[in-house]
C-alpha cells in the first residue's frame, strides 16, 4: 500500500455502484473482447452495458437512483431502430462528436459517460482490470449469467480489500468517524478536517464545495457491502479484515481518531461559550443606550466568571472571531474607573463594540 493512500477523483452517481466494476469484468470474462489499443473499447461496451440495464429493469429491479429507466428504455429503443452493431457504433460516434441538442442525443451522452466511469471504477479506482485482461483480483469475482444487483459476501470481502488498498486513509477514518456523528459533528467536514491534518493530499483543495461527491460514494460502499452495524461500529468482519493485512496502520488511525474526536469536543465547547459572550454583549447592547460600546464588567458579571478566566475568554474571542466580526475595543469610560483592566494584545480595555461582517 502506498503512503497515504486516498482515491482522490469520485462520480456520484456513477461510481457509487460497486456491481457496475463487477459487471466490467463479467464483460471482459465473457466476451473476450479484443483491441488493437490494449484497453476496453468503450462505444462496445456501452451497447452491451445498455441492454443489460434494460434486462435488469425487466426483473424490476429498482436502481434508479443511477441511471433512470425511462433513459435507458429511450435509449434502447434509439439503437434498435439500426439494425447491426456496426451501423449503431457508427451511429453513436456521430453523437459522441456533435453538439447535442436534442433529448434523446443528451441522454445517449450521458448514459455512454456512465459506461466510461464503470470501466474507471473497475480498473482505475479498484484495480480489477488492466487493459483487456482481468487482474489476478478481478478473476476472483464470481460472476453471473443473468444481471443483477447483488454482491455475495465472498466478492464483498475482494471490493474491501481492494478499497483498502486504494483508499485506506480516507475510507476507513470516515467509517471510524460514523460512530461520533450523532454528537452533532458535520460528519463530512470533520473527515475532510481530519484527512487534512493527519493524511494530507497534495494539490487537493480541502474547501472545495463539491466534496460531498467524495462522501456519498463511499457512503454507498459502506451501505453496499454492510461495513457498519446498526450503532455505526464497524461489523466483526470487516475490523478482522483491516487488522489482518493493516494491523498497524489501522492502531495509528483509531488512535489518531479518539485524538481528533477530543480537539472537536474542546472546540465545540470553546464555540459554544464564545457564542454566550456574544448574545450576552447583545442582551446588554439592547437594554442600553450610547455607542453600541459595553463594559467588559457588565459581561463578565452576566457570565459569572471570574478575572483571569474571562480575560482569558475575550482574548479568544478577539482571536477567534476577528475573521468575521468587528471587534472594536477602548479604554475610554465616562466616569473615573479604577478597576483592573482587562488586556487583549498587550493593551487595556474596558469596552467592547462587535459589528458583524457583511
Amino acid at each position: 500500500m502506498k503512503e497515504n493512500t486516498t482515491i482522490v477523483s469520485l462520480h456520484r452517481p456513477f461510481h457509487s455502484p460497486l456491481w457496475v466494476a463487477r459487471w466490467v469484468c463479467e464483460y471482459l470474462y465473457f466476451y473476450k473482447p479484443k483491441s488493437t489499443k490494449n484497453n476496453i473499447n468503450a462505444a462496445t461496451f456501452f451497447l452491451w452495458y445498455i441492454y443489460r440495464l434494460k434486462k435488469l429493469y425487466s426483473k424490476n429491479e429498482n436502481i434508479n437512483e443511477y441511471i433512470s429507466r425511462k433513459t435507458i428504455e429511450e435509449v434502447c429503443d434509439y439503437f434498435d431502430s439500426f439494425h447491426s452493431n456496426a451501423s449503431k457504433l457508427k451511429k453513436l460516434e456521430v453523437i459522441l462528436h456533435k453538439k447535442r441538442n436534442d433529448s434523446i442525443d443528451k441522454h445517449i451522452y450521458s448514459t455512454y459517460k456512465a459506461s466510461t466511469y464503470a470501466i474507471n471504477l473497475a480498473e482505475d479506482k479498484l484495480g480489477l482490470v488492466a487493459g483487456v485482461e482481468l487482474t489476478n483480483v478481478g478473476k476472483q469475482l464470481h460472476f453471473y449469467s443473468a444481471p443483477n444487483t447483488k454482491i455475495i459476501t465472498a466478492d464483498k470481502v475482494i471490493f474491501l480489500r481492494q478499497i483498502l488498498e486504494k483508499d485506506f486513509y480516507f475510507f476507513v477514518p470516515y467509517c471510524l468517524l460514523q460512530t461520533y456523528c450523532k454528537m452533532g459533528f458535520d460528519l463530512d467536514k470533520a473527515i475532510f478536517d481530519f484527512s487534512e491534518r493527519y493524511y494530507p493530499i497534495s494539490r487537493f483543495d480541502y474547501t472545495h464545495c463539491s466534496h460531498d461527491n467524495y462522501t456519498k460514494v463511499r457512503m454507498q460502499w459502506i451501505n453496499q457491502l454492510g461495513i457498519l452495524t446498526e450503532n455505526n461500529k464497524l461489523r466483526q468482519w470487516v475490523r478482522n479484515e483491516i487488522q489482518n493485512i493493516y494491523s498497524l496502520q489501522f492502531d495509528i488511525i483509531q488512535k489518531q481518531i479518539i485524538e481528533f474526536i477530543s480537539s472537536k469536543k474542546k472546540q465545540s465547547l470553546r464555540s459554544a461559550r464564545l457564542d454566550d459572550m456574544y448574545q450576552v454583549y447583545m442582551t446588554l447592547l439592547n437594554s442600553s443606550e450610547g455607542s453600541g460600546y459595553v463594559n467588559l464588567y457588565d459581561i463578565m458579571t452576566k457570565m459569572r466568571m471570574g478575572y483571569e478566566r474571562f480575560n482569558s475568554l475575550l482574548q479568544l474571542y478577539y482571536d477567534e472571531r476577528s475573521r468575521k466580526e468587528n471587534i472594536f475595543l477602548i479604554n475610554i469610560i465616562a466616569t473615573m474607573d479604577v478597576r483592573k483592566r482587562f488586556v487583549v494584545r498587550g493593551k487595556p480595555v474596558m469596552k467592547i463594540k462587535i459589528q458583524k461582517k457583511l
